[in-house]
């Protein structure tokens, strides 16, 4: 055998060269077929997910199944026939979306799909915030070297506000509120306004928690935080964020450590992100349940001085309640609390509190709540008052 001169050689690194550059990177596309956008499902339902994967040039590595933008994968399949079964899939809107990759490294995403899940609340980006079916994807962390310890349940007799709640026993808080925390995944992006509100309830009084959306890796920043102090059983918030950042990797952190031998419970947590849906009106997925349609319109005038009217809508009889809160998630008054009639109704806040004080000004938020038989509805609007 002849050696090959260094031009030979050279020639043939070229061409090898020239081959890999030129080679094609596949063509690349996946739908889902099923569920159809806008299906709708009973809580705790089995959901199959269904993907059609086409490639051309290539060979598929995996499809992947996600369950809304930022989250963690529920199901992966690498051969036909490319569908996952989600198991007792909890109450929620979500964006399903599959993810086809080929062997090669690239990736194609499908066209999300919207559904719902159970008696959501349009708008709500939290999931499981009433603790049905299981406990995921809230999780319990612990600091177990600074010395917390704790375990935690649903209990579905609670009767907090749902007919489940969370439950957390706490047997040594640690040294820092943070030691014992119950968080879950929650994406959030620069330019949305967010909207919190739980349900809560303590053995200890005036038991002081932080409620906070973090970074989940180091440095572990902070990007907004509510303190308040759990004094009974009560609805807290609605607490109002305006988020300048995106990170759709974040924790919504409920922080409860420090007290001993103390007992907690969650229910009824949401967080709305206002660019989904306006705050203008919620629509129940059940055409049968109340209400079919529920109005709340921006006060006029908005932003305001001395006083401002406030126009929503009842579709049927309610126990209606319409209360002005500060951004601290403080009740500053209550303006509506009675049985109403079907029909548009206007009530006016001339900025006092309850004791007839003028307050300061600034950013507040009204929220309606309107309650028929077991069926309770919430809508919220901020409001600006100026001096």
């Amino acid at each position: 055998m002849k050696k090959m001169s260094g031009f030979a050689v050279l020639i043939v690194c070229l061409f090898a060269a020239s081959s890999t550059v030129l080679a094609q990177a596949p063509t690349l596309s996946v739908k889902i077929t099923s569920p159809a956008p806008g299906t709708y499902f009973e809580k705790c339902s089995d959901i199959t997910i269904t993907a059609d994967p086409q490639i051309e040039g290539g060979e598929i590595k995996n499809v992947r199944f996600y369950p809304n933008p930022g989250a963690n994968v529920i199901g992966s399949r690498s051969s036909a026939p490319y569908e996952f079964t989600w198991k007792g899939v909890v109450p929620g809107y979500y964006v399903l979306t599959a993810r086809l990759t080929a062997k090669t490294g690239e990736t194609v995403n499908s066209d999300p799909v919207p559904i719902t899940v159970g008696n959501a609340v349009k708008g709500n980006i939290l999931v499981n915030g009433e603790f049905d079916c299981k406990t995921l994807p809230w999780l319990l962390g612990l600091s177990t070297a600074d010395g917390a310890s704790a375990t935690w349940a649903i209990d579905p007799t609670a009767e907090i506000a749902t007919g489940a709640a969370a439950i957390v026993n706490i047997v040594t808080g640690g040294t820092a509120n943070w030691h014992v925390q119950l968080y879950q995944p929650l994406p959030v992006d620069s330019g949305h306004t967010y909207i919190f509100s739980f349900t809560a309830q303590s053995t200890e009084a005036s038991k002081a928690i932080d409620v906070a959306v973090q970074m989940n890796h180091d440095p572990w920043t902070v990007y907004y935080q509510m303190s308040p102090a759990i004094e009974s059983l009560q609805d807290y918030g609605p607490y109002v964020w305006e988020s300048t950042i995106t990170d759709h990797s974040a924790n919504i952190i409920f922080n409860i450590g420090l007290t001993d031998n103390a007992t907690f419970w969650l229910d009824n947590v949401k967080v709305i992100d206002e660019s989904l849906t306006g705050l203008s009106e919620r629509k129940s997925p059940n055409s049968n349940g109340f209400p079919s349609k529920q109005l709340l319109s921006r006060n006029y005038p908005n932003p305001f001085n001395p006083s401002t009217t406030i126009q929503y809508q009842v579709p049927e009889d309610a126990d209606v309640t319409l209360t002005l809160y500060n951004l601290r998630g403080q009740a500053v008054r209550t303006l509506v609390q009675e049985n109403q009639k079907p029909g548009e109704h206007l009530t006016a806040w001339n900025g006092e509190n309850e004791s007839g004080e003028r307050v300061p000004s600034g950013v507040y938020v009204y929220q309606l709540k309107a309650r028929a038989a077991d069926r309770t509805f919430t809508l919220s609007r901020k409001i600006m008052l100026l001096e």
